[in-house]
């Protein structure tokens, strides 16, 4: 390339960072989310790509790869932002021109490296038209079909929201299984193209659903949202030792950032961003997949992440912990690629090894624990292969589990003392409950469910058998995997990451007391990353049972096997259908317990995305009357007396703080306390929501209580029905309770 063709390409690329800017500064209604969103999403990471001359990855590992590159760009450069604007006197760096200047000036630099290192970077209009008819030619029928998912969920969203109407979600839901089962019987087989989109659009179609439903507070919303209304407010990201929530980067700070160039609220972007970011995770899934399985079971091992409980309530509950997998997901799709040589794959992990230490304290424990199987593990003869030309290079090395080590107690040990405190208190705890391997009791509540105890009608006993028809076969593969290196083709780094990854387990099962710092739901997501592509192959192992059991029939001479059927290609054929059929069968029933439609089918409205009713509706719907009620206190409260809530209700004053006008905000977070028996102060206002007033119901310590008048605050040990009932609107109350001294 000459260098009238780089300075033309320059100019180019400077044009088109200029014309973001400027929509961004000027505010360009419309254009300003779509152009910044989409711009800083994709190009600063498709740059890095580039630059580490990694262009000629097919266009699907390209995408994911950029895209989580770009989001490690917009947390590492702002970080930088965030400490060196302020040597100049800046005390905001957190705002929209500071930002829009430093990402700036860092893609200017990266697009001056990748003028010098790029080969060709020319525009052939005919080449580029020859594509795009080749890919239409991909999609076409059912890649054009899978486009339309997100839309069809936005008009059944809008007629729950409308009309409270749900045949329009029901019908949306069931096209999802039906598109899946046209797409398996489909002769020819379809490209894996449109096994892209397909699990692209129907990740983005699943993740957006609640989003779209309303203001959905569940989980760790509150924290998280806290946060990011304190950054907000502060202008500035500092460490904070008593909060992991804080130093989360990849939500808390990258949700501030989107807020800044993005120009919408900060509601708006925690609700929308995050997930939308997080609609790779299943496309990276497939792609790791399909290294080892066919394009079809790769399809459907992404599809059994993206209805799992852990996706599908990305939106609501906690964006970080989605984030910390997203990474995971990169950095094995970059360990096993053969297109990426060594010193790239290590620029590329330390990457996202460094974002996903950023991303959730848990995770990094436990990758940091798989890396130590690993080094364990490869240090022996254990499934050494003969041949020296069988992957001899690991990327798992003993050096990776020291850095890995490292970054993990340099951001959670030293930033952020208190999850390595905690990460300290919970080993202690789970070593001690080793006795209490048999007691149900000393397990959390979702592990008594697993156990089968305190299940509640038959939608939760076909749930349970979804969730152990998932983890048999994902165990069975697993075992397979590493016994039959040779047939599935998984590296011996990848075995040992499924051992380590089935240890975890192990461990949980015989330490009841670890499944309260890591969390079994958020457990399984970790693992499941890593054990999906074991599924195909444990399904395969269950419809060879008949044959196993003929060939042990025979040899002890019971019976006599007819000809070479078993041995035919017709045979073969049909065993692969029939591996693909079991399957398919444990897709529809993970759809089905995750989605909220065994519930349904059993008559127990629970899902909020069906329902305007249930156990979801009251604690995660945020109503219009606890917004109203929430934003009178905000403009009357005295901010030296504490406000008192039940379990849910802080998220809905934060959302109504949030709301306010900028003149009007007060401190940028309320500070509520969950009610809680004793006494010590003097007065405190009492917030009821929605629930508490038209059920007189409310949530404490994940228990339902029977009456709110049960719950009591520190003013004179008094219900939160005491005191003088100062604001109601018929969904929402407040009371003023005092005590005098």
């Amino acid at each position: 390339m000459n260098r009238s063709e780089q300075g033309a390409w320059l100019i180019a690329a400077l044009c088109s960072l200029v014309l973001v800017d400027g929509v961004i500064l000027l505010d360009v209604p419309l254009c300003r989310p779509l152009f910044a969103f989409t711009y800083f999403s994709t190009v600063p990471g498709f740059l890095l790509l580039n630059t580490l001359k990694l262009d000629r990855l097919n266009a699907s590992k390209r995408f994911v790869l950029s895209v989580g590159l770009s989001i490690a760009f917009l947390c590492f450069v702002g970080l930088g932002v965030n400490f060196l604007v302020p040597i100049v006197g800046i005390t905001t760096p957190l705002s929209t021109s500071v930002l829009v200047g430093g990402y700036s000036a860092a893609l200017f630099a990266l697009m001056l490296l990748y003028r010098r290192n790029a080969v060709y970077l020319g525009f052939d209009f005919g080449t580029y038209l020859y594509r795009l008819r080749s890919i239409w030619g991909e999609l076409v029928p059912f890649g054009i079909i899978a486009f339309t998912f997100p839309v069809l969920m936005l008009m059944a969203v809008r007629m729950i929201n409308t009309a409270q109407v749900n045949i329009a979600m029901l019908i949306v839901l069931a096209l999802v299984p039906a598109y899946v089962i046209f797409i398996w019987r489909s002769k020819p087989p379809v490209s894996t193209t449109t096994y892209v989109v397909a699990t692209w659009m129907i990740s983005l179609a699943m993740v957006l659903a609640l989003p779209l439903r309303g203001i959905i507070a569940g989980g760790d919303f509150d924290a998280e949202f806290g946060a990011v209304q304190e950054m907000i407010h502060s202008g500035w990201w500092t460490f904070n030792l008593s909060s992991p929530v804080y130093s989360s980067l990849t939500s808390t700070f990258l949700t501030t950032v989107y807020h800044f160039l993005l120009g919408t609220s900060a509601l708006e972007t925690y609700q929308f961003v995050g997930p939308i970011l997080l609609s790779i995770l299943p496309v990276t899934i497939f792609l790791i997949a399909k290294r080892y399985v066919s394009s079809f079971s790769a399809f459907l091992c992404a599809l059994l992440f993206v209805f799992q409980v852990t996706f599908l309530e990305a939106a609501v509950t906690s964006v970080r912990s989605r984030m910390g997998l997203l990474f995971l997901a990169l950095i094995l799709l970059i360990i096993f690629d053969a297109e990426i040589d060594g010193q790239k794959r290590q620029v590329l992990f330390l990457v996202f090894l460094s974002s996903m230490v950023v991303s959730y304290y848990t995770f990094s424990y436990l990758f940091v624990f798989l890396c130590l199987c690993t080094v364990i593990l490869l240090a022996t003869r254990w499934n050494r292969p003969r041949s020296k030309r069988l992957h001899p290079e690991h990327t798992l090395s003993l050096s990776i589990l020291v850095l890995s080590a490292a970054l993990v107690y340099l951001w959670w040990g030293i930033a952020t003392q208190g999850s390595a405190t905690g990460f300290i208190t919970a080993l202690h705890n789970s070593i001690s409950s080793l006795t209490q391997i048999a007691s149900l009791e000393a397990r959390t509540a979702t592990d008594q469910k697993i156990y089968a105890t305190g299940l509640q009608g038959p939608a939760e006993v076909l749930n349970l058998i979804a969730y152990y028809a998932t983890a048999a076969l994902a165990v069975l593969g697993a075992v397979i995997a590493t016994l039959r290196p040779k047939e599935t083709k998984f590296e011996r780094e990848y075995q040992s990451l499924m051992i380590g990854s089935l240890l975890l387990w192990v461990f949980v099962v015989a330490m009841p007391g670890l499944a309260y710092f890591v969390n079994t739901v958020n457990l399984l997501a970790f693992t499941l990353i890593i054990l999906l592509p074991c599924i195909p192959f444990g399904a395969a192992v269950i419809t060879r049972a008949p044959q196993l059991v003929s060939t042990v029939l025979t040899r002890s001479g019971l019976t006599t096997l007819r000809g070479h059927e078993n041995s035919s290609l017709r045979a073969l054929s049909r065993r692969k259908e029939q591996a693909q059929a079991v399957v398919v069968v444990l897709f529809i029933l993970t759809f089905l317990a995750n989605t909220g439609l065994s519930y349904q089918l059993f008559g127990q409205p629970r899902a909020v995305l069906l329902n305007s009713q249930g156990q979801q509706y009251d604690t995660w719907y945020v109503h219009p009357q606890e917004i109203a009620a929430g934003t009178w206190l905000s403009t009357h409260e005295d901010a030296n007396i504490h406000i008192y809530a039940d379990g849910y209700g802080s998220p809905r004053l934060s959302i109504a703080w949030e709301l306010l006008p900028v003149t009007q905000q007060g401190s940028p977070h309320p500070l509520v306390f969950v009610v809680r028996n004793g006494q010590g102060a003097t007065s405190g206002y009492s917030f009821l929501r929605y629930e508490n007033v038209v059920d007189g119901t409310a949530i404490l310590s994940g228990q339902t209580v029977t009456s709110v008048s049960q719950l009591y605050t520190p003013v004179a040990n008094t219900s939160l029905l005491s005191g003088d009932r100062i604001y109601s609107n018929g969904g929402s109350d407040i009371y003023y309770t005092y005590r005098n001294t």
